[in-house]
Formats: C-alpha cells, structure tokens, sequence
C-alpha cells in the first residue's frame, strides 16, 4: 500500500492532472518502477478522510536546477476506481463532503465469519466503527441491500459479538474486495460501541480506559 498524503485540498487540486486518463501527481519520489501497479491510498493531514484506489505508476519527475516543478510521481486511476476518482476531484472543489455525522472509523484486522443464503465464509475487517465496519473477503459477496449475520471475536473480549448488518457498498477491486456494513441489532451495536470505545483509547496514549 503507498499512502499519498496531502497538506490541503489546494494542493489536491494542484495535482489532479488530466479527468479523462484520473491522473494525479504526488511530489514524493518513492522508490517504485513506472508502470508497476499499486494500491494507493490518499489522505490528507489532519483528517481521518482517505480515498484507497488501484493506480498504475505512470511517469516519473526528477528535480531539474532552475525548475520551478517540483519532483515527484504520476499515479493513472485504474478505470475500476474512476468514480472515486471523480469524488476525490469533488471532494477537493467542495462539491461533495462526507456525510455529517458519519462515525469515526478505527483500523483494525479481526477475523470474522459472516453468513447470507446458507453459507458461512471467514473473512477479517478492515476497519470497524460503532456502527458498522468493512469486511475484506476473497470469497462469494452478497448484493447491496442484502441482510447477513456477522460474527467478530476480538481476543479482549470473551464472548464473540454477533452482529445482525446490511450491505452498504461493495468494493470489487480485488486487492481491497470487500463490503462496507451497517450494522442494526440493539446487542451488537453495543459491543461493537464498546469495541470501538476500546480502540479509541488504544489509539488515544493516556486516556483512561
């Protein structure tokens, strides 16, 4: 995973080069091969915010004296990820802003096992909120708006936490396959609250637990 960070959404507009071909410029010059392919994952400082994409490393600039451009790498949104690409350049113009109100997400791998249609798969998360939490599986996904039953285990807790979710999104990118869901029995969201809960104080050094 290469994470491209951002000072601000003015430099994130600087750097959106070309709609048509998704390419964006980063002025960090890391150590990769023009036409590898990679996950990226754009973030900005300051901010929780991140857009994961697929992008083929395009072009490479080095440092010229007397240039006024600086160094950096060219990333070409895979056409996977074109309409996240699109809501990144919303995103830096302002015409389009996360939800309000939209729970803080925590990243933390967990294996879980999540069951639909009479068919149990094992999986691990990604990220978890207290309200829902995204799901990365290789194996067979239900459809948007399906319901599942999920089950995490968190080695701190001593009972599983079953979770009754619905299926907010999917991702079909192979490297990030997954679901995003939300998560709607009354047991459940308490657990997966305090496990939340859990996590911010892990993340948060001296605070009490």
């Amino acid at each position: 995973m290469i994470r491209l960070t951002y000072q601000s959404r003015e430099e994130l507009k600087r750097c959106l080069q070309d709609p048509v071909r998704r390419v964006l410029f980063h002025p960090d010059l890391l150590d990769v091969q023009v036409g590898e392919i990679a996950d990226i994952e754009i973030g900005f400082k300051d901010s929780d915010i991140r857009f994961p994409m697929l992008a083929m490393v395009s072009a490479r600039r080095v440092a010229q004296k007397g240039s006024v451009f600086p160094q950096g790498l060219y990333y070409e949104i895979s056409q996977k990820d074109s309409q996240r690409y699109r809501r990144l350049h919303s995103f830096a113009y302002d015409t389009w802003r996360p939800r309000i109100g939209r729970q803080k997400r925590y990243r933390v791998v967990l294996t879980v096992s999540y069951r639909y249609s009479y068919s149990t798969h094992r999986a691990r998360t990604r990220d978890i909120s207290a309200q829902g939490l995204f799901v990365r599986s290789d194996h067979p996904l239900p459809e948007e708006g399906q319901d599942v039953l999920v089950r995490l285990r968190p080695s701190w807790f001593s009972w599983p936490v079953n979770l009754e979710a619905r299926v907010c999104w999917l991702d079909q990118v192979d490297s990030r396959r997954g679901m995003g869901l939300s998560c709607s029995n009354t047991d459940g969201l308490k657990r997966l609250a305090a496990l939340a809960k859990k996590l911010q104080n892990q993340a948060e050094p001296g605070k009490a637990a």
